[in-house]
């Protein structure tokens, strides 16, 4: 990362000169020719600099990340999770229709897998008649050796593409990774929720509860507040199975996670999801 013509954006932002800056951490002239990349900079020097604008080095380095991978992820499932809450499908085409002309204009690979992914996912919610390079992307996903946060969310919202068995064995390598990014961990586990979702649906249960359980007993997961949303999710999923399979507690935990959603925590829109799937499941099994 060149830190350097970033550190002068907030130097000038925040209204201080060159020299004030520098005065006792580095030369001016040092400061100029770092803050051109022309030169590194110790560690130390630079959180002293930092403390000198008054900027966090957290802060910083979110404002470096606007333009990474992790950043479009976030604001593209932002977008998406206020697409299918409203059933906005003109929102969806002219998201579709941009990431058509980024992949277009920049030619990097990742907008070209995200577009693919929203004509298969408007093609799925929407009813659209796009033609997507299904095997363009699955040939992507089938080769990365390693996934990170951009290939469990691709897999995520085109998971349709992918068999039953695909979707299962993908999963349980996910669960027998070493992810050490927690932005990774959340959308691995988003993705674990889905596939476990769908092999419910398909009455593979016996691969849905291994796929939950192995997950409710992950130790690295456990201790980590931001994933207790999570684990309330997966306790759900353990629900239905136990309620499909003739034991009435599986539902009760199943509606008391909705209440805490919806009362506890206001997620309301993320509750009526859960009762919605939850009363089409009850009412397929009658």
């Amino acid at each position: 990362m060149d830190f350097g013509p970033t550190f002068k954006i907030f130097r000038e932002k925040k209204g201080f000169r060159a020299k004030d800056v520098a005065e006792g951490i580095v030369s001016v002239q040092f400061l100029r020719r770092f803050e051109k990349g022309e030169a590194d900079i110790r560690l130390s020097n630079f959180y002293q600099l930092l403390h000198r604008i008054n900027v966090s080095f957290e802060e910083f380095i979110a404002f470096m990340e606007l333009d990474s991978i992790d950043y479009t992820v976030e604001k593209l499932e932002k977008d998406l999770d206020y697409i299918l809450l409203k059933k906005d499908a003109v929102a969806m085409d002219r998201l579709t229709s941009y990431f058509a002309e980024q992949g277009e204009h920049s030619g990097n690979s990742s907008d070209q897998h995200f577009h693919i992914m929203l004509q298969i996912l408007s093609n799925q919610i929407f009813h659209t008649n796009y033609q997507p390079e299904t095997d363009k992307l699955m040939e992507y996903l089938e080769n990365c050796e390693t996934w990170g946060s951009h290939e469990f969310f691709l897999a995520n919202y085109a998971s349709i593409i992918f068999t039953d068995e695909a979707l299962f064995t993908h999963a349980k390598m996910a669960l027998e990774r070493v992810i050490n990014s927690r932005i990774t961990h959340h959308y691995a586990n988003d993705f674990l929720f889905r596939v476990c979702m769908h092999l419910i649906w398909q009455d593979k249960d016996d691969q849905a509860m291994e796929l939950i359980q192995k997950f409710r007993s992950d130790s690295e997961l456990k201790p980590l507040l931001q994933f207790l949303l999570f684990h309330i999710a997966f306790v759900f999923l353990e629900g239905v199975v136990l309620g499909k399979n003739g034991d009435p507690k599986g539902y009760e935990s199943c509606e008391e996670v909705i209440d805490f959603f919806y009362h506890r925590v206001g997620y309301k829109e993320y509750a009526n999801n859960l009762q919605m799937h939850l009363r089409h499941l009850q009412k397929s099994l009658k």
